[in-house]
């Protein structure tokens, strides 16, 4: 409970609105309530946001008990019951070597169209998913990826870094793209994104939105379900391809528990630990990268059940 009513502290400092003099009833106004709930809604789970409320009324009955906060858990915005049951549902999984080889073919074609506005918003969420597949990256991280800072170009590949503090676990994070993402990326960010900008203020922002702005997280995942829904024929949020992607490595090396840990960023227990230790992120993110590119052909050459995010292709059987 401490600990989430200091990320609410930190949230009001980061937007100017802590007040050492305030106590914590003038500070959790209903106004700034109403405003950090739909950010806390727009960055973790129903499940999480639901148990999160009732923590912050406990803590807030502590700190505060002249007054009643159970109406911060039975706020009209505030998910309900079934919307934490919903999300406590297993994830279903994909398989991240099918949807990259379909991410592959459909990257290829958008970034040769002509940019403008709708294709570069085409070619923009084939790339976050894309780069969210094949990395694993939280949503958190995914969408605050900035151009000469946590994202940057070292001669021919895309680098990705976090400090610590950035990182959920608390250990910072190094990362580089796949190579069959380079030549999209350099098109988005030379030829289609600069249709984006105008009149904007993204500010670096990698993600950016129609008007000219950051691309928000629940814009981000908005984008992931209609990519994933036209690509494998169901919509698949970024949470479920971080599942994904540790199943994918338990089920090609049952006995790779340390890489899977790493992928995820996760601490893990003891044992756990001090094999990621060993390997690191970058070695964790290497094998996840070769086991995608080993596996999508094979994987693509099944059935299709989703479109062509742009125009239908011709497949032509394999010669013998």
């Amino acid at each position: 409970m401490a600990c989430l009513y200091g990320q609410v502290l930190r949230w009001l400092q980061e937007r100017g609105q802590l007040d050492p003099e305030q106590g914590p009833a003038d500070r959790l106004t209903h106004e700034r309530f109403v405003t950090y709930l739909a950010a806390r809604r727009a960055s973790v789970s129903e499940n999480t946001v639901f148990a999160n409320l009732r923590m912050l009324a406990m803590m807030m009955n502590y700190l505060a008990p002249e007054r009643e906060w159970g109406w911060l858990y039975r706020h009209s915005l505030a998910p309900r019951s079934r919307e934490a049951a919903q999300a406590r549902r297993p994830v279903k999984l994909v398989r991240p070597g099918l949807l990259f080889a379909r991410l592959a073919q459909a990257l290829a074609e958008a970034q040769s169209a002509l940019p403008s506005v709708e294709n570069a918003i085409l070619l923009r969420d084939l790339l976050l998913v894309a780069i969210g597949a094949t990395t694993a990256l939280r949503l958190r991280n995914l969408s605050a990826l900035t151009l000469g800072d946590s994202i940057r170009r070292y001669g021919h590949c895309y680098e990705i870094r976090f400090p610590a503090n950035a990182v959920k676990n608390a250990s910072a994070m190094t990362l580089a793209l796949m190579p069959e993402l380079i030549a999209p990326l350099d098109a988005y960010l030379g030829a289609f994104r600069p249709c984006l900008l105008a009149g904007g203020d993204a500010e670096g922002a990698l993600w950016v939105s129609r008007d000219g702005h950051r691309h928000s997280r629940r814009a981000i995942q908005t984008a992931f379900q209609t990519v994933t829904s036209k690509l494998l024929g169901r919509a698949v949020n970024p949470h479920a391809m971080r599942h994904s992607a540790a199943s994918e490595i338990l089920t090609l090396s049952p006995l790779d528990a340390a890489t899977a840990a790493a992928v995820l960023a996760h601490r893990g227990t003891d044992t756990l630990a001090r094999h990621y230790d060993l390997s690191g992120d970058v070695a964790a993110q290497k094998v996840l990268q070769g086991l995608l590119a080993r596996h999508r052909v094979g994987q693509a050459a099944g059935r299709r059940p989703g479109g062509s995010m742009t125009s239908p292709s011709t497949h032509q059987p394999k010669r013998k």
